[in-house]
């Protein structure tokens, strides 16, 4: 009987292992690369979807915009109308709610300044008309206020937006207060009625607007108006609620109300029907936080609308309709308009 070395043994055992582990160890080898190759694969193309998402978020940045919006508003607001007298009476007139028909145009422009800031301007007008039941109807027309807007904007994830922007509105809009009935009577036809005319036509554009926006047509005031807005995009789903104080100071000297601020918070929430259209609804309030002499300036408002957009243009058309306070009260409504282009 032979006896083989120990040795011999092991180098045998070793050329088994070998010839029976090799492949394996190869093939395990070959996954490793392998591996490694769809992690340097899902890394490029994690590399290529940011560069491709970037394009789109630069394409998607605005750059100078300019637009034009404008609300039609019919409702009642108070006015200075002439008294029914004798044939052997003085003329004199009487505060009084009066049918108005008005149309408050808003042209704007806003312009980049870095990625994340804006500077514009709004430009707001007025024309209108004022039916007395029992006299005939006059037009009038004013400026509303020019305001200038600075706004910074920044995403905090990609669904949660946040805004903040400060207007300053200037006090480009003229209108005196309608005066008390003892200064009408004492005034008679020295009473001013082109400027309570002009005072009137600019609350009208306020009640159409259903007060989201008064600092723009106070006439005789200037604002300052921060806001908040934090939109939010959830797939085709867009909720953009907001908050601003629009805090006006009267430039008349001996003003009974020097100081006005009023609360504003209001919320959009639209659904995209298509990639050009979308359809929604804003709602907003308006709270009068300083003394207003009993007036109801607790204002409620919504509005239905409709957004289509296509490349630079965007399309606006929607209906607001006031359900508290001032606006409501003698049936205001409005109807809006705009066009907004991006360039």
């Amino acid at each position: 009987m032979t006896l083989t070395h120990p040795r011999t043994l092991s180098i045998a055992a070793l050329s088994i292992f070998a010839v029976v582990l090799g492949p394996a160890a190869a093939h395990a080898e070959d996954k490793k690369e392998e591996k490694k190759e769809e992690k340097r694969e899902a890394a490029d193309e994690k590399k290529e979807a940011e560069r491709e998402e970037a394009k789109e978020d630069e394409a998607e940045e605005p750059g100078f915009m300019v637009g034009i919006e404008a609300v039609t508003g019919f409702g009642k607001v108070e006015a200075l109308n002439l008294k029914p007298t004798t044939s052997f009476g003085s003329l004199s007139y009487e505060r009084k709610q009066t049918s108005a028909l008005v149309v408050s145009p808003v042209a704007s422009l806003s312009f980049p300044v870095t990625k994340h800031v804006r500077l514009g301007a709004l430009f707001p007008f007025v024309i209108g008309s004022l039916s007395p039941a029992d006299d005939k109807s006059r037009g009038a027309a004013n400026w509303g206020n020019v305001e200038l807007e600075a706004e910074y904007e920044r995403e905090i994830t990609k669904q949660v937006g946040f805004e903040f922007g400060l207007g300053v509105a200037l006090p480009t809009a003229v209108g005196d207060e309608l005066p008390e009935q003892d200064t009408l009577d004492r005034l008679g036809v020295n009473t001013n009625t082109v400027s309570a005319d002009k005072f009137s036509i600019n609350h009208a554009a306020q009640f159409s607007r259903g007060g989201e926006v008064n600092a723009l047509f106070e006439p005789k005031h200037l604002g300052i108006i921060p806001k908040i807005t934090i939109p939010i995009h959830l797939s085709k789903v867009k909720v953009e609620p907001y908050v601003k104080t629009e805090n006006l100071f009267s430039t008349v000297a001996d003003s009974p109300h020097p100081i006005t601020v009023e609360l504003v918070a209001g919320v959009r929430v639209a659904y995209a029907v298509t990639s050009w259209f979308d359809a929604g609804v804003r709602a907003w309030g308006n709270f009068t936080m300083t003394a207003h002499d009993g007036r109801d300036l607790n204002i409620g408002a919504v509005e239905p609308e409709l957004r289509f957009h296509y490349h630079v243009v965007r399309a606006t058309l929607g209906g607001v309709i006031p359900f508290a306070g001032e606006p409501s009260n003698p049936g205001f409504g409005g109807v809006r308009t705009g066009l907004l282009f991006s360039f």
